[in-house]
């Protein structure tokens, strides 16, 4: 057995290659840049999947508008038409009972 006398530490130095811990560092720094990226391009799906989800939203909102337009125009024509009728009805009555008191 190997004894220290008090007050003395045994260091043992091992000899390190510095090629190899900056390869380690450079492959570091490499894993890095890729999950920084690889986090902005998730951040960039979620972002594009927002939009799409957001036009596909305001497409089928502005489809179901014109629907509404489609069948309030429709409405509209059928009460103007039934206003004109109306007047002509109104009309003709009027008249027909001016020419009565007329005649009389």
């Amino acid at each position: 057995m190997n004894f220290l006398p008090e007050g003395y530490v045994k260091i043992q130095v091992s000899i390190i290659d510095e090629l190899k811990v900056d390869e380690k560092l450079s492959q570091a720094l490499n894993r890095e840049q890729l999950l920084a990226s690889r986090e902005d391009i998730l951040s960039l799906i979620t972002h594009t999947g927002n939009i799409l989800r957001e036009q596909e939203y305001d497409r089928i909102k502005e489809d179901l508008g014109n629907e509404y337009v489609k069948k309030l125009d429709g409405r509209i024509m059928w009460l103007t038409i039934l206003q004109i009728l109306v007047i002509i009805i109104s009309s003709v009555i009027f008249l027909h009972t001016v020419r009565g008191y007329i005649k009389n």
